[in-house]
């Protein structure tokens, strides 16, 4: 996201204000203008390829009837290592974005589902880098 899209979602997570920002965040998908939510909340410090997601940017996609742009990032454990006190290591990563997931006529769980798989697949597809 650049310019106007950061300074729109520079709300985020100031103070407990949950139904604002839901309102805030349906107003500016509303606006045409996506947001990027990462569904995990958190870096995974598991041996799996992604973390189970959480259900906020489903409920949401779901709510807007806004489809999903699903996006994987490969090699974050080798630029943020986990065992490593200092952050950004060197490295090349890479932001891959998917097909569109369709919400319509899907509850959000189905739509968390359906998202996490296809994020998976591909991420245990490609993970070459």
């Amino acid at each position: 996201m650049y310019g106007y899209e950061l300074q729109v979602v520079q709300f985020v997570l100031k103070g407990n204000q949950i139904s604002n920002l839901l309102d805030k965040m349906k107003a500016v998908l509303n606006q045409g203008i996506h947001i990027c939510i990462y569904p995990e909340g958190t870096r995974n410090r598991t041996s799996e390829p992604l973390k189970k997601f959480y259900d906020g940017a489903f409920k949401l996609a779901v709510e807007t009837k806004k489809s999903i742009i699903p996006a994987v990032i490969f090699n974050t454990k080798k630029v943020l290592p986990l065992d490593k006190a200092f952050y950004f290591w060197p490295h090349r990563i890479e932001m891959h974005f998917l097909e569109p997931v369709e919400v319509l006529q899907k509850s959000s769980d189905e739509l968390k589902q359906e998202v996490s798989e296809v994020m998976k697949a591909y991420y245990v597809q490609n993970n070459t880098l």
